[in-house]
């Protein structure tokens, strides 16, 4: 007996579905890849976002310290919003802190109280920050 191999054309069908689900995968991991490296990038972000508004808050302070020992401020802005009324100066204190590229500023509303023996009575305010808000 003879041995009689037909050759059949093939339509390589198989090769064409397995090359298309390759692609399908490569796209499938690289969007996986891009959306961890974007979640990277925003997380770095924040973190950055965070010291600023920490190192804005150390500037905040200085300068509220610096208000209260009647020094004069080398950063940042101090604004009287009221003048003095029995005795208490309610100033505006702004400072900018920067991390990386994050730019951060705070801003409180800090109370002086002074001499307030002309008053008809005592004001009920404490000399120290009063609010306080991130900018």
């Amino acid at each position: 007996m003879e041995n009689v191999h037909r050759v059949t054309p093939e339509s390589g069908a198989v090769l064409v579905t397995t090359l298309l689900f390759l692609v399908i995968v490569t796209l499938l991991t690289l969007s996986v890849i891009q959306v961890g490296l974007l979640e990277t990038k925003m997380s770095q972000n924040y973190q950055d976002k965070i010291f600023a508004t920490q190192m804005a808050e150390i500037k905040l302070v200085e300068i509220e310290k610096q208000l209260l020992q009647g020094k004069s401020q080398s950063s940042g802005q101090v604004i009287l919003i009221s003048d003095e009324l029995c005795g208490v100066k309610f100033y505006r204190v702004t400072a900018t802190g920067t991390y990386h590229n994050a730019n951060s500023t705070v801003q409180s509303t800090y109370a002086m109280v002074g001499d307030t023996s002309s008053c008809a009575s005592a004001p009920d305010v404490t000399t120290g920050r009063k609010s306080w808000c991130a900018l």
